[in-house]
């Protein structure tokens, strides 16, 4: 930990205001509710791990031992699949498009052991969400780390001192 922060800890130690050690973190790239968040490029991405397990799971999905006939999976599997889909949202914002035939094929079914067969635009949908999580690159916090003069719409100076500040 940085020494600011550990003279911070032992403040709040001997004040007995409670903290939690696992989540005193620090560094240029944290993992925040299963979602790294790095400071450097400025970026949001699933952690590798989580990235791969999504990804062998989609490929089970699409995965047909018979491509006549298609796979079945439980309506449990697709709510556990469903449920790894939301998740990502946060960081792929358009893997929501390859939901638009999984929803409906779940809905109204309530027998969690009940087989729901693939059909092929759901295999297409989650042949594509596999395409784009395997080429993405994350979500960019902006568009553009480096700015020009020349980009600028207005440029503003300023000078501050102790007790006033001059644009």
């Amino acid at each position: 930990m940085l020494e600011s922060q550990v003279k911070l800890l032992s403040l709040w130690d001997e004040l007995r205001i409670p903290h939690e050690p696992h989540k005193q973190l620090f560094g240029m790239t944290l993992t925040i509710i299963s979602i790294e968040v790095n400071a450097n490029s400025l970026t949001f991405m699933l952690p590798k791990q989580a990235l791969d397990n999504l990804l062998q799971e989609l490929q089970e999905f699409t995965a047909w031992p018979d491509r006549k006939r298609g796979a079945s999976w439980t309506l449990r599997q697709w709510q556990r699949l469903a449920g790894w889909m939301n998740w990502c949202f946060d960081i792929f914002p358009t893997i929501h498009l390859a939901f638009n035939n999984v929803y409906p094929k779940i809905a109204g079914k309530d027998q969690s052991l009940m087989k729901i067969w693939v059909n092929n635009d759901v295999w297409a949908d989650l042949k594509w969400a596999m395409g784009h999580l395997r080429n993405s690159l994350g979500v960019y916090l902006l568009s553009s780390v480096i700015w020009n003069v020349e980009d600028a719409d207005e440029i503003i100076f300023c000078n501050a001192c102790m007790d006033r500040l001059a644009f």
